[in-house]
């Protein structure tokens, strides 16, 4: 593990804590020591510790006991940015909340469908347990719309348009 260059980021500042496969992890400097002594891999898309816990440094960071349900949310999405402002802990459901749109989305909308039927756009939404049908609207563009303004209120800080 190797030191790379301090950055500016706001006030706090980070470090570039650099893995053996060259992939650099943005981390916090007050994390920084702590975290450079210990071996750190990728993990899919993360980065955990090289050990049998193989514990994620975003947990880590945010001092989550593995037995802790709750998740770590990177505020970007960006799984290598583990600087302390970017992360907060959050339950799953909002951390799912923050996901963008799914790879598998037709619309080009998050929370949006076409439903050939009626020939209309329809947006939705899930919080806390429950399902939202928020309308059936002409464009793409105004049901996203509804989505967006549902997804504010319902969704808070988490809210993610896709």
């Amino acid at each position: 593990m190797k030191q790379g260059k301090m950055t500016h980021m706001g006030i706090a500042v980070t470090k570039d804590l650099l893995l053996r496969c060259g992939t650099v992890v943005i981390v916090d400097e007050s994390d920084f020591d702590r975290l450079s002594g210990s071996e750190w891999v990728l993990c899919g898309n993360y980065v955990c510790m090289n050990n049998w816990t193989r514990t994620p440094i975003h947990r880590e960071i945010m001092g989550l006991a593995r037995c802790d349900r709750r998740t770590v949310d990177h505020i970007d999405k960006n799984p290598l940015n583990n600087a302390r402002s970017n992360l907060r802990v959050a339950t799953y459901a909002e951390n799912m909340w923050n996901r963008g749109k799914q790879s598998n989305n037709t619309s080009g909308y998050k929370g949006v469908l076409w439903i050939e039927r009626i020939k209309r756009w329809s947006a939705r939404i899930s919080a806390n347990g429950k399902r939202y049908y928020l309308g059936h609207y002409k464009t793409a563009e105004e049901a996203h719309e509804a989505y967006k303004a549902a997804a504010e209120r319902l969704h808070g800080e988490f809210a993610n348009f896709g």
